[in-house]
C-alpha cells in the first residue's frame, strides 16, 4: 500500500499498525519508521493533520505519545 498514486490518507493508520506488527522490531526502530511514515504522509496530503488521523488508532496514540515522552526527557536532560 504505497503512498503513491491512488493512495488516501486514511491508509496511513493502517500502514502504521502494519510496522507495530513488524517481527523483530524494537520500539525505537517502530517510533522512526512511524515518524518516517508520517513525514512522508504530511508531504503527499498536505491538508490532512497526519498525526491527529494516526492518533485515531489507540495503539498508534500510545506509540505516539511515548515519543513524545521521550522528546521531552531528552530535551530536559540537555537544558532546553
Amino acid at each position: 500500500m504505497p503512498l503513491m498514486r491512488g493512495a488516501a490518507p486514511e491508509q496511513l493508520p493502517e500502514l502504521a499498525g502494519k510496522v507495530l506488527e513488524l517481527p523483530d522490531l524494537d520500539a525505537l526502530n517502530q517510533a522512526d519508521l512511524i515518524s518516517m511514515l508520517a513525514g512522508f504522509g504530511a508531504l503527499r496530503f498536505p491538508d490532512t493533520n497526519v498525526w491527529d488521523l494516526l492518533r485515531r488508532n489507540l495503539m498508534l496514540s500510545e506509540v505516539i505519545e511515548e515519543l513524545i515522552d521521550e522528546a521531552r526527557r531528552l530535551l530536559r536532560a540537555v537544558g532546553h
